[in-house]
């Protein structure tokens, strides 16, 4: 009962991938679930429904036969959970966390590479209603991945950048992923949309995964965060809940950091970017920032 199945970020390409773009993704092990034993009592009466709902879900999915359902029905019955402190509608991958312990103790033929990626995707399915299977996976190998442009993916070593400061920041609300890539969705269905907005943000997305694997130029790296964040200013205000906004801006600004989307946005987390430490101490509270190291 020792395995920990960490939470997943996206550090670059949300979005953008749904329109073939490439992604970073990375462990978070500052946020993780983990099966834990615990007094029937003292389970949590939604925690254990919510588990066995997807489980009883998964059974009449005839394609999950990779899965021994009936153990795990019986595992959560007899008062195992899942104890995690990944926060729901943050955007760090709680469902693919639940998917990835799942899989993890209950798939009969373990899979790897991208048969492994597209079983946790049919099952992650139940939450998002399409998956690219990523989330889970990072969650499962605890392994970096970049996912390029052709869908072809690997796992990567992250650099230690020198002089690059990375945060998570809370924007206290939660969101809902689905309703919010559906918006998405019908705003690419304008041509024009795309051309002035998603094609340039999916350019500056991967000149900066080039760059940040490549342990390169972060004055650069800088550069091309902040064009994300200015695109995803101008571009996805549905995403950037009203109470954020000065705080985004504050950024543009001032230049002393750069904010992005986290996952879909809507609230959870953001990600802050900056050079120097105390200037992002100098406009967001630092109760609101969690650095990110690797």
């Amino acid at each position: 009962m020792s395995s920990i199945y960490p939470s997943k970020l996206i550090l670059l390409g949300e979005y953008t991938v749904l329109n073939g773009g490439g992604v970073l993704a990375l462990p978070l092990d500052a946020f993780s679930a983990r099966w834990s034993p615990v007094d029937a009592k003292e389970q949590s009466k939604e925690s254990k429904s919510s588990i066995l709902s997807f489980i009883h879900n998964m059974k009449s999915n005839e394609k999950i036969d990779f899965l021994n359902l009936k153990a795990a029905e019986d595992f959560v019955q007899e008062g195992y959970f899942l104890d995690s402190n990944i926060p729901l509608g943050y955007g760090l991958g709680s469902s693919g966390s639940v998917v990835a312990a799942l899989y993890d103790r209950f798939c009969t033929h373990p899979k790897e590479g991208l048969l492994l990626k597209n079983e946790l995707a049919l099952m992650e399915s139940y939450f998002h209603g399409n998956s690219s299977g990523i989330d889970p996976y990072v969650s499962y190998t605890k392994k970096a991945v970049q996912v390029k442009s052709t869908g072809h993916f690997d796992s990567v070593q992250l650099p230690n950048l020198k002089g690059l400061s990375i945060f998570l920041w809370d924007s206290r609300k939660q969101r809902r992923t689905t309703t919010l890539v559906e918006h998405y969705k019908n705003r690419c269905k304008d041509s024009t949309y795309l051309k002035n907005y998603i094609h340039p943000l999916n350019r500056h997305n991967q000149t900066a995964i080039d760059l940040f694997l490549a342990n390169g130029d972060v004055e650069a790296l800088l550069k091309e965060l902040r064009n994300i964040s200015v695109i995803q200013w101008e571009a996805m205000e549905a995403m950037i809940p009203e109470e954020v906004r000065p705080f985004w801006y504050k950024g543009l600004e001032s230049g002393d950091f750069s904010m992005k989307l986290c996952g879909a946005g809507g609230g959870g987390f953001n990600l802050v970017f900056s050079d120097d430490v105390q200037k992002v101490y100098k406009h967001l509270e630092k109760d609101r920032l969690i650095p990110i190291r690797f």
